[in-house]
């Protein structure tokens, strides 16, 4: 297990790759690979088998115990997430549901699209908000860049949507057009239902039921 101890991600990937593989209860796999990723304090590997487990056993969250809700729904890198949520004016709660839902707090994800790093950001998006708080050196792969880059674009969203969750997930999820123009729409259905993306619609849901869960498990916004 030397990649786990030395960082290795290739072979970390290529070793759970291998064990995923083999013809065995995957019950048992995700057991197996969340006490691994947990020993080895791999988060985004925890958190991802975690949710995995819970979802094939449909397990209720509100069954569970605060402990394992802590391991469903984590806080790594929270000394950032604190300075910088503080700093731009947007409830850490939400940080860590936007990063839960974009890349499980995995540092090194990258979508097709190009979105990179926790806070999934295009390198346009990155750029435009990177010149705004004058940073000329970073890297998105970096976790303190990231999440100061992310939650700076993510305190305009929520400042623009008057602290609404729904609107402003939707809006970092599907941009700043297509938001304005689904929450201009002036008729009596609920922001949720005005989404007119089903991906951009899951999407928001599911940050608002992480928002709500993380400040329900650690009692702050």
């Amino acid at each position: 297990a030397s990649f786990f101890d030395g960082g290795d991600r290739e072979g970390l990937e290529d070793y759970l790759n291998y064990i995923k593989g083999r013809n065995v209860d995957e019950g048992k796999v995700d057991s197996f690979l969340f006490n691994l990723s947990v020993k080895y304090g791999i988060t985004y590997l925890s958190c991802k088998y975690a949710d995995n487990s819970a979802k094939k056993q449909k397990l209720s969250f509100n069954s569970l115990s605060k402990q394992d809700l802590m391991l469903l729904f984590p806080r790594p890198f929270d000394e950032q997430v604190t300075f910088f949520s503080f700093k731009y004016g947007v409830p850490k709660s939400l940080v860590f549901a936007i990063m839960k839902s974009e890349s499980f707090f995995d540092p090194r994800a990258k979508s097709p699209a190009g979105a990179t790093g926790l806070m999934q950001i295009m390198p346009a998006t990155a750029r435009q908000n990177a010149d705004k708080i004058a940073m000329k050196n970073y890297s998105l792969f970096d976790p303190e860049d990231s999440i100061n880059i992310g939650v700076y674009h993510l305190s305009v969203l929520f400042k623009r949507n008057n602290c609404n969750i729904i609107k402003t997930a939707a809006e970092y999820n599907a941009g700043t057009g297509n938001a304005k123009k689904w929450f201009a729409a002036k008729n009596s259905l609920p922001d949720l239902e005005k989404i007119q993306f089903p991906e951009t619609r899951d999407y928001a849901e599911k940050v608002g039921l992480f928002y709500l869960w993380y400040v329900s498990i650690y009692g702050e916004k």
